[in-house]
């Protein structure tokens, strides 16, 4: 039986084909021959194989599932028709309030537990995936997760009494280009892989 992920994924694909090439590179792919696009995410591209069901890194190495969803839906959004006028933050967008407990758990509290522990880790993790250093938080990173949609994380350090904490601001036309529970899915996958290269740095 196929998981939610191997559904949304193969829906996924079959959408993207009906896509013309215009609207692919409105949302800054690049062709790359064959019927495959290059997508720049983060500071790596993928090659979106459409017509051989396919996505995988610039060097050939595989995607976890969540990303390729993520980068296929984005891929099915309609060029925004209108330029970000500010940021926002996720408890500010009323369509998405109904996550707020799930996105504090799987976000929040996983990001300062692992990449945002403390303020060397996060910035070590930040740079290694592209972040740029923004004037938000303590410490403050914008992150091209795609080429229309920006995400920054304010990092707060704490003190004796409280915990580092952290916030996701999004570009305030967000939810023209992904819908409440991917906005929830990417900011896991960016936690993810902030925490991979956390992890690869406490080794």
């Amino acid at each position: 039986m196929k998981s939610n992920y191997e559904i949304a994924l193969h829906k996924a694909f079959d959408e993207v084909r009906g896509r013309d090439k215009d609207s692919l590179l409105a949302l800054g792919a690049s062709g790359a021959g064959g019927g495959a696009v290059e997508l720049p995410v983060l500071n790596g591209r993928f090659l979106v194989d459409i017509a051989g069901r396919r996505v995988s890194r610039d060097d050939g190495a595989p995607v976890e599932i969540g990303w390729q969803i993520l980068a296929l839906h984005y891929l099915l959004a309609a060029p925004p028709s209108r330029e970000s006028g500010g940021w926002t933050g996720y408890s500010e967008i009323l369509e998405v309030r109904g996550y707020l407990g799930v996105y504090e758990k799987r976000v929040i509290e996983r990001l300062c537990a692992t990449a945002g522990r403390d303020r060397e880790t996060f910035v070590r993790a930040s740079l290694a995936v592209g972040g740029e250093r923004a004037e938000w938080g303590d410490e403050g990173f914008r992150y091209r997760v795609f080429p229309l949609l920006p995400v920054i994380i304010a990092w707060y350090a704490g003190d004796d009494e409280l915990p580092p904490g952290a916030s996701f601001l999004y570009p305030d036309n967000v939810l023209s280009i992904l819908c409440a529970e991917d906005m929830v899915a990417l900011a896991e996958s960016l936690v993810g892989r902030l925490k991979y290269e956390s992890s690869k740095e406490a080794g």
